[in-house]
């Protein structure tokens, strides 16, 4: 075939295919599936509904890399072509609607998980942007809504929860069929699956909806501190929102080693184990932001869809802000006016080098997140919060299961509100940088910001000359301000200083008492007693500081801090137990130097989360630098799922590997590794020359 014909070919088809495909409209998806552990694949039949107009005779789904293995219509095999990318079945539909059969098998590179720690064996999604189709025959395109029904097989010994209600579940030589039904359209990409062993507690709101809360089994103690204030952030969105919850269930589900923090799965959401805590850890890393956020994104992304990803910021910065609002609603203006100003500080320094453009097909996090925020709030306060409300309300209602531009919201403010915003939407959405001018305006409305910014300017002044005013600030009891006045007096060596300190380290308010706590590595002789109260502390973080400050400061000691520690083990990160026996194996008076040696080794392999495996990795090589055991186990995260992870990996050999030696070892050992970690190993020692 000559190129010319290729290429002619290759135009036109592509040609024909775009309009067949304008002339085809998927309407359902129904699947049944079969993941299996062991080979880490999926497998199964998908029936596709469609309906048709005169002539059109090409159905085109997404559908990467997988194993196509039959197309059937009317009981017959159908001719299709497949690219590992789409696939083309070419077929006499009727005008109407037609159904077509696929029959297919995937093992995924990418977006279905299958993930074993801790005797926790788990198979999970996380298909945002346009990756379900990695795993399901689906179409990419999220502005196309389908309506989804999913029937599920595994073992019955396991809970597998998807999108949607439950419809019923059948039990069969050990194995379960779940079948979930949506109720309404949705986006291919929020299609999910999580499967492992789970436990559920139930609850219902005011306007009767169910909600589901998941946990793997056996852990009694994080229930109430990892869905507190669940009900209260659901019924908080639903009445300022003003459109009732559109899906008809709700339910959340913590897997190992997510991706990312959470994910909006339409009726089911996603989150990072990292987020189970108990009554300590609840403390250090609360859930409920995390949780308003991803439940508002069933209203913004979820429920109105961005028409392209130009607009991706009616996603992201609606779901930050409500986020924040929720948290205004659960802990005060205060709490909120400090997350608000803490977000402008990052934004005003990454303006530098960040554009930090809202309406963009390729802008930075910050900007759809932190600015999309700031620009709603923006917007709050220039229209009022009845015409923010009033604008938000009518924009879910008119494009509810529809999807929608920044111009189609920006026309509703218009309408509803009686007001021009073009210079308000020119400002914040279309122009480059963070309008430091009007976020100061903002800022000054709020009454605590009046004694922040007087904090501010005290700050140049000697101890001497402001230790009434900051007192004066202290006594307002506000913790932002508090550990304000603690960053100032940091480097200043005084005894004002030292009353200072000690009230946060006796202080109810947590934040408070861990910045005292983490001002210093040395602890004074006079605040000892106090200090080892810490090991009490109503955070894992806190213990841990005291941990490893006491142990440095107070060598004599340092035996009985551990004995007293030894049966901590902190976030879900392990972040106390890891110190512990980093610190265990640096003191001569502690026996079991090979046992702690083995624990803290084993923690650094696939057999744990790779937020544990980081917190070993690092003490293992804080201990000693030229551990061979733990160059092997880097090379081993290069392939790991968790995309942070990977990059913690890639820099620590990287930085490594600038020392002639350390670079010979990893060449020695890279040839006996599996082909892609002894590839990506490859790439990085190519990009430095000894």
């Amino acid at each position: 075939m000559t190129f010319y014909f290729k290429f002619f070919f290759s135009v036109v088809f592509g040609l024909f295919v775009a309009l067949a495909d304008a002339q085809i409209s998927i309407q359902k998806i129904h699947a049944k599936v079969q993941p299996q552990m062991e080979s880490k694949s999926i497998s199964g039949t998908v029936l596709v509904t469609f309906t048709s107009v005169k002539n059109a005779d090409t159905l085109v789904l997404d559908a990467k890399n997988m194993q196509v293995k039959e197309v059937i219509f009317q009981q017959k095999n159908l001719s299709f072509l497949y690219d590992q990318k789409q696939l083309k079945i070419v077929g006499k539909w009727k005008k109407g609607t037609n159904q077509v059969h696929i029959v297919y098998q995937a093992t995924p590179k990418q977006t279905l998980y299958f993930t074993n720690y801790e005797n926790q064996p788990q198979i999970w999604t996380q298909g945002q942007g346009k990756y379900t189709s990695y795993w399901l025959p689906s179409v990419d395109d999220v502005t196309q809504k389908i309506l989804f029904s999913i029937e599920v097989t595994y073992d019955h010994a396991f809970t597998v929860l998807s999108n949607g209600k439950l419809i019923h579940k059948t039990t069969q030589n050990h194995q379960t069929t779940w079948h979930y039904q949506m109720q309404h359209p949705m986006s291919s990409y929020l299609l999910m699956l999580a499967i492992g062993d789970f436990e559920k507690r139930e609850v219902q709101t005011k306007l009767k909806t169910p909600l589901e809360w998941y946990l793997p089994k056996n852990h009694e103690n994080y229930w109430e501190p990892t869905y507190k204030n669940a009900e209260e952030i659901f019924s908080y969105l639903e009445k300022r929102l003003q459109v009732p919850y559109p899906w008809g269930i709700y339910r959340q589900v913590p897997v190992y080693d997510f991706l990312y923090a959470g994910m909006e799965n339409t009726t089911s959401t996603i989150f990072s184990s990292e987020f189970m805590v108990d009554a300590i850890g609840y403390h250090d890393r609360p859930y409920e932001n995390v949780h308003a956020h991803e439940l508002a994104h069933q209203w913004f992304g979820n429920l109105v869809t961005s028409k392209t990803s130009e607009h991706h910021w009616l996603h992201e910065g609606f779901a930050t802000y409500y986020a924040l609002q929720a948290e205004k609603h659960l802990f005060g203006e205060d709490y909120f006016v400090q997350k608000i100003y803490e977000t402008a500080s990052s934004l005003q320094r990454a303006s530098k080098e960040d554009p930090l453009l809202v309406v963009s097909s390729n802008g930075s996090s910050l900007a759809y997140y932190q600015k999309g925020a700031w620009a709603v709030l923006a917007l709050e306060h220039l229209i009022g919060t009845e015409a923010l409300d009033a604008s938000v309300k009518k924009f879910l209602q008119q494009y509810a299961f529809q999807s929608a531009t920044t111009n189609d919201f920006l026309k509703i403010v218009s309408e509803v509100s009686k007001q021009n915003v073009d210079a308000f939407a020119q400002k914040w959405l279309f122009e480059k940088g963070f309008p430091l001018t009007e976020v100061l305006a903002i800022l000054k409305k709020y009454s605590i910001m009046e004694q922040w910014f007087m904090l501010v300017e005290l700050q140049s002044l000697p101890i001497s000359e402001k230790t009434n005013d900051l007192e004066e600030i202290w006594n307002q009891n506000q913790p932002w301000l508090q550990e304000e006045i603690l960053k100032q007096l940091y480097p200043i060596d005084s005894e004002e200083k030292k009353v200072f300190v000690q009230k946060a380290l006796s202080s109810k308010h947590i934040e408070v008492q861990q910045m005292a706590a983490a001002l210093g590595n040395e602890v004074p002789e006079e605040w000892k007693s106090l200090y080892e109260t810490l090991f009490d502390a109503p955070s894992y973080v806190t213990r841990e500081i005291a941990l490893q400050n006491l142990w440095q400061s107070f060598p004599e000691d340092r035996k009985k801090y551990l004995e007293q520690t030894n049966q901590m083990l902190g976030l879900q990160d392990k972040n106390i137990r890891t110190t512990w026996l980093s610190l265990a194996l640096m003191t001569e008076e502690l026996d079991n130097k090979i046992a702690h040696y083995d624990e803290l080794l084993q923690y650094a392999t696939p057999h744990f989360p790779s937020y544990v495996r980081r917190n070993a990795i690092e003490k293992l090589l804080f201990l000693n630098p030229n551990d061979t055991n733990v160059y092997e186990l880097l090379a081993d995260g290069l392939v790991h799922h968790r995309w942070q992870f990977v990059q913690f990996c890639k820099d620590t050999i990287r930085e490594q590997i600038k020392v002639k030696a350390k670079k010979e070892y990893y060449q020695k050992i890279v040839q006996r590794l599996p082909e892609k970690n002894r590839q990506a190993l490859e790439r990085l020692l190519g990009e430095v020359k000894n």
